[in-house]
């Protein structure tokens, strides 16, 4: 059994199509959004959506407000904005 929080954890690694419960065996988006997702947390040394105190707002956020983790200023160009486009 996972610990206790786990669901919280992975809650925001889950792509917006999954939180939807749409059909995702045809398409790539789970794997460009998890790997976005792992490599913004890597390179900010944080957990996404830390400042989100609520499971519901995470899910509303990604799935209809296009909520995505802020990359810092620091940076480089080219790599925030293929983040912004996972």
């Amino acid at each position: 059994m996972p610990p206790a929080g786990a669901a919280e954890e992975r809650l925001g690694k889950h792509c917006p199509e999954l939180l939807r419960e749409e059909d995702v065996t045809e398409i790539k988006a789970p794997d460009v959004y998890a790997w976005a997702i792992t490599a913004w947390a890597a390179l900010e040394f944080q957990a996404p959506y830390d400042e989100i105190y609520s499971k519901i707002q995470i899910v509303i956020g990604v799935t209809t407000k296009n909520l995505r983790p802020t990359c810092s200023k620091d940076w480089p160009q080219p790599l925030a904005k293929l983040m912004a486009a996972a």
